[in-house]
């Protein structure tokens, strides 16, 4: 695993580094192979390409957390589009009208006595994947555009993906099939892509996933003396790359390393904060780009970190998340974005050199805390 983290290491070091030439040469091998290839701005842009590729729907739709960073499925479902999530986790969150607690297994805290009771089925595992199977077989049926993310697209033109359920494989046998990636997906090669794939697979679920999906273009066959386009798979393929606030963040000495990630969600396992105050949706590395698109409002989410540097240890792509935490709450206080209880304890060390003020000094607990600054000190 060492040696499978040293390397993931280097790919992603180098690659974040040529992002912007990688993606032009990704745009040059995918359009020769008939791809349309869309690069946007932000989350708005986004779901206004999407929008217009999708048309009426109706849609499937595998794991992609950029969809869900741009709201694509409340959006298409606004819009009157029927939108249904294929991966087990995600329909099963949709269906509880629940939020994705993790980028890889989202239905982590749901309680099944209660999924079975919706699903009128019994409570174990098997009965919920059966009966969660046989209603996903009917919108396979009827849906007409397919809807995935990418683990990660390789500079000669590929989406790369790997999954256990089979669902990906099944959404790509759409008629239209539409990608929803980002900026920082971008590999140099499938090989790297490859790498990169058995990489997140390992340390999101410490096993390889069942089924691995490179995908260059639209289906099609040979056979026929010219080549005919689309045959059992997609007819027609779109790549929407979305920026969203990837661009500035890369120039960002503090932060940019964050881009590195391969979003296995081992850090949030780990994090002792998950899932109970807030950082439960995205991690740090959500928090963080989300952040270049909203603003400090969604940086705030960063004072609840306990800053014990867990995630950093063992992080897969070494990414210093501690420190980027660290950076973002200096960011924070510059903009007069402080807790109370951090307001409270940088006046008394301002004012007494005593995170506690000056009524603590060479007194017991008790009568310290009547001085007020204990009731707000923490580690951090």
């Amino acid at each position: 695993m060492q040696e499978i983290a040293r390397r993931v290491q280097l790919i992603r070091e180098q690659d974040i580094g040529m992002m912007g030439g990688l993606w032009q040469r990704a745009e040059q091998s995918f359009r020769k192979n008939g791809v349309g290839i869309y690069f946007v701005k932000d989350a708005a842009e986004a779901r206004r390409v999407v929008g217009k590729l999708v048309g009426t729907g109706p849609v499937v739709k595998s794991k992609t957390n950029v969809g869900r960073e741009i709201g694509i499925v409340e959006f298409l479902r606004g819009r009157g589009v029927k939108v249904t999530d294929t991966d087990c986790g995600d329909f099963l969150v949709d269906m509880m009208k629940q939020k994705a607690v993790h980028p890889v297994t989202p239905a982590l805290d749901l309680d099944l006595k209660k999924v079975a009771e919706k699903l009128k089925c019994k409570g174990d595992g098997k009965s919920i994947k059966e009966a969660v199977r046989k209603k996903l077989e009917s919108e396979f049926g009827k849906a007409k555009v397919g809807i995935i993310g990418a683990n990660f697209v390789s500079a000669d033109g590929a989406v790369m993906l790997i999954e256990n359920e089979g669902n990906i494989g099944k959404v790509l046998g759409m008629k239209k099939l539409v990608v929803v990636t980002s900026l920082e997906k971008i590999v140099g090669s499938h090989q790297e892509g490859l790498e990169c794939l058995l990489a997140q697979s390992r340390f999101a679920t410490n096993r390889v996933g069942k089924f691995i999906h490179i995908i260059g273009g639209p289906s099609g066959t040979g056979d026929l003396g010219e080549y005919q386009q689309g045959m059992h798979g997609a007819e027609e393929m779109h790549i929407v790359v979305v920026d969203n606030g990837r661009s500035e963040l890369l120039k960002d000495e503090g932060k940019r390393d964050i881009l590195k990630c391969i979003n296995c969600g081992l850090c949030v396992l780990a994090c002792p904060v998950f899932p109970n105050v807030g950082l439960e949706q995205s991690g740090m590395r959500g928090v963080v780009i989300e952040s270049e698109a909203v603003g400090d409002e969604k940086l705030k989410e960063v004072w609840k970190c306990t800053g014990c540097g867990l995630c950093a240890r063992i992080c897969p792509a070494g990414i210093d998340l501690r420190g980027i935490a660290v950076v973002v709450r200096k960011k924070l206080v510059e903009h007069g974005h402080q807790t109370e209880g951090n307001q409270v304890m940088m006046k008394s060390i301002g004012e007494s050199g005593d995170t506690l003020g000056k009524k603590a000094g060479g007194v017991g607990e008790d009568e310290g805390r009547k001085g007020g600054g204990a009731d707000f000190t923490y580690c951090c």
